[in-house]
Formats: structure tokens, C-alpha cells, sequence
């Protein structure tokens, strides 16, 4: 329901705040905005293999913090 659907985006959103800004950015416009990382790495003038490796660790330390 909307609620819950509410309450999950404010607790990912929290999650996120947590990591850093460089990581966060990546995963925002891989997943919300859905750029391909090509697309990432040209618009944040970046090898493709940093924003890979940036997009990788962010969402292992999401998923460690969703453990938690």
C-alpha cells in the first residue's frame, strides 16, 4: 500500500545518506534514473570501471546495513 510504500522509501533514503556521496550518486542515477554506467561515467567525467566499482560498493554496504 501507499503507506508502506512510503515508509520503505524513507528508510532506503536513509540508508543512503549514510554512504558516501560519490556512491550514493551513482546509485541514484543507475536506479532512479536509469542511466547505463557509460552514461554515468560521461556525465560525471569518470572511468566507466569507478563508476562501476563506486556502484558495487554502495549497494554491498546497502545490503550489509539492510542486514543490520
Amino acid at each position: 500500500n501507499e503507506m508502506e510504500a512510503e515508509e520503505e522509501f524513507r528508510r532506503i533514503e536513509r540508508l543512503l545518506s549514510r554512504l558516501p556521496e560519490s556512491q550514493t550518486e551513482v546509485i541514484r542515477l543507475h536506479i532512479h534514473a536509469g542511466l547505463k554506467f557509460t552514461e554515468i561515467a560521461e556525465l560525471l567525467e569518470e572511468p566507466v570501471t569507478t563508476i562501476k566499482s563506486r556502484f558495487a560498493s554502495g549497494i554491498d554496504k546497502l545490503k550489509q546495513q539492510f542486514i543490520n
